[in-house]
C-alpha cells in the first residue's frame, strides 16, 4: 500500500535538500507532496487523504486535518507519544534517516503492526570470556563504518559498561524505562523509540542499563521481544550488540538471534589459551549458535598464519585515547581489519 506524506514548511533549504532526496532515492511505497503556501496545503487536506503530514507546529496547532492522519512535528529530535498525540521528528539528519523516522512513525502511531525481522536487517553479536580485550572499540567501529552509509545501531549490554571514550550521548527515556514496558506488555514500541538517540557519528545509541541486575532480570522470551521490537521500530540495516561476559539465558537467545557472532580474544598467550580452549569445547559447540561464531584475535602486533581466525592490527592511537573515527580514517590496517568483519556479516561466510 502506498503512503501519501504532505510535507509543508517555509523552511526552503529544508525542503529543497529532502525533496532532493525523494526524487533521487525513494521510488515505491510512497507518495510526498511538498508545499510552501498555506492555502495549498489546506486545499490538499480537504481533497486528499494524506497518511502522515509533517509541518511546524504552529501550523498543525490549527490546520483542520483528517482524523486519521499522523501530524509529526518538525523538530532537532524524534519522540512518539500515543497518549497525547504529541509525534516530532528530526529534520536535521540525512534525508533516509528522516524517511526511517516516518516509517517509525506510521507504525507506532498509527497502530500498525510492527513487522519482525527481515532478510535485510543483520543482528552482530560481540562477545568474549576475556576482559580488556578491546571488544566494546571494536563492535562501536563498526557500528560507526556502517552508519556511513546505512542506518547502524550500536547497543551496550555489558555489566560494567563505560563508552564514553567512544560517544557523549544524552538520553531522554532510560533503559529502564524500556524494562517496564517489556515486563508490563505496554506500548514497548513507542517507548523504545524514545530511547534511541543518534550520537555525533550518526550511529544510533541506547542508554545502558543503570544496573546489570536489571538485564538478569529479562527472561529469554523478554530478550527476543526486545531486540525484534528494536528491529522493527528502528528498522536498522545493522546492529551490533555488545553482549556481557558469562553465558547467560539473555546473552545466549541473542547469540542465538545474531547473523553473526564474534568473539573476541587478545594477541597473548593467555587469550589464545582461552580460545584455544573454546573453540575444543564441545559442550559450546553443540550449542545452536556456535555455527554462526567467528573467532577474532585483536591487538595483534604481527601477523599470523591461522586462516580461521580474524586478526586485527593493534593500534597504538587507540590505546593512547585518540577518537575512533580518526584513527579509523588514519590507520589503514585497523580500517582494513574492521571492513574484514563487516564484509564476513554481510556475506555470511
Amino acid at each position: 500500500m502506498r503512503r501519501k506524506i504532505f510535507v509543508y514548511s517555509n523552511n526552503l533549504d529544508f525542503l529543497d535538500c529532502f525533496s532532493a532526496y525523494v526524487m533521487e532515492s525513494v521510488k515505491n511505497g510512497y507518495d510526498f507532496s511538498f508545499f510552501t503556501e498555506r492555502s495549498l496545503v489546506d486545499n490538499a487536506l480537504k481533497q486528499q487523504q494524506a497518511d502522515l503530514l509533517l509541518a511546524e507546529e504552529d501550523f498543525l496547532q490549527k490546520c483542520d486535518c483528517p482524523v486519521d492522519c499522523i501530524k509529526v512535528i518538525m523538530s532537532n529530535r524524534t519522540q512518539v507519544d500515543r497518549k497525547t498525540g504529541r509525534h516530532e521528528v528530526n529534520i536535521y539528519q540525512r534525508g533516509r534517516d528522516i524517511l526511517a523516522d516516518m516509517e517509525k512513525l506510521i507504525g507506532i502511531a498509527g497502530g500498525a503492526g510492527m513487522e519482525k525481522k527481515d532478510k535485510t536487517q543483520k543482528i552482530v553479536a560481540f562477545y568474549s570470556p576475556q576482559g580488556g580485550v578491546g571488544k566494546t572499540t571494536l563492535a562501536y567501529s563498526l557500528a560507526l563504518l556502517c552508519a556511513r552509509k546505512h542506518t547502524s545501531i550500536y547497543l551496550n549490554l555489558e555489566e560494567a559498561p563505560y563508552t564514553d571514550h567512544l560517544y557523549q550521548t544524552t538520553f531522554h527515556t532510560g533503559m529502564e524505562d524500556v524494562l517496564y514496558a517489556i515486563k508490563d506488555h505496554r506500548d514497548t514500541d513507542a517507548v523504545l523509540s524514545n530511547a534511541m538517540e543518534k550520537d555525533c557519528r550518526n550511529v544510533t545509541t541506547l542508554p545502558v542499563f543503570a544496573h546489570y541486575q536489571d538485564y538478569q532480570d529479562l527472561t529469554g522470551d523478554e530478550t527476543e521481544t526486545f531486540i525484534e521490537s528494536l528491529l522493527a521500530v528502528s528498522r536498522a540495516e545493522y546492529i551490533f550488540i555488545d553482549l556481557p561476559g558469562g553465558l547467560t539465558g539473555q546473552s545466549r537467545r541473542i547469540l542465538e538471534m545474531s547473523d553473526v557472532s564474534f568473539w573476541i580474544f587478545e594477541d597473548t598467550a593467555i587469550g589464545k589459551g582461552k580460545m584455544e580452549k573454546v573453540q575444543s569445547d564441545h559442550s559450546i559447540q553443540r550449542m545452536a549458535f556456535f555455527n554462526k561464531t567467528r573467532f577474532v584475535q585483536n591487538k595483534c602486533k604481527v601477523r599470523g598464519e591461522d586462516s580461521a581466525v580474524i586478526r586485527i592490527p593493534f593500534s597504538d592511537s587507540l590505546s593512547k585515547g585518540m577518537a575512533v573515527d580518526a584513527v579509523l580514517s588514519g590507520n589503514q590496517d585497523f580500517y582494513n581489519g574492521c571492513l574484514e568483519l563487516i564484509n564476513m556479516v554481510d556475506g555470511g561466510k
